[in-house]
């Protein structure tokens, strides 16, 4: 059987309250080995994928105040698509 299958007899009659109960930061458990965290010292950026990338930079850097740091389109000689990447202190946004 695929591990991301239901069995047979689930449905929504068979959902109860406990089985989505919140039980808080310190009591939650993991039910999946393949959620586990693992330790993460920095991320090098974050990559936004979006249809139009040229208006989603502009929104976040008036946004957030973010500078344009790096930008490949129609004007550095890309045809094909457009990516640009914005920068406050450590953090980098690319889209």
């Amino acid at each position: 059987a695929d591990q991301y299958t239901l069995p047979v007899n689930f449905t929504a009659d068979t959902m109860s309250d406990e089985a989505f109960k919140l039980v808080g930061y310190k009591n939650f458990r993991r039910n999946n080995p393949r959620t586990d965290r693992f330790p993460i010292h920095r991320f090098h950026h974050i990559e936004f994928w979006c249809s139009d990338a040229t208006n989603v930079y502009k929104r976040f850097q008036m946004a957030l105040g973010m500078n344009l740091v790096a930008k490949s389109d129609q004007s550095t000689g890309n045809s094909a698509y457009a990516s640009y990447a914005l920068q406050s202190n450590e953090l980098v946004f690319a889209f």
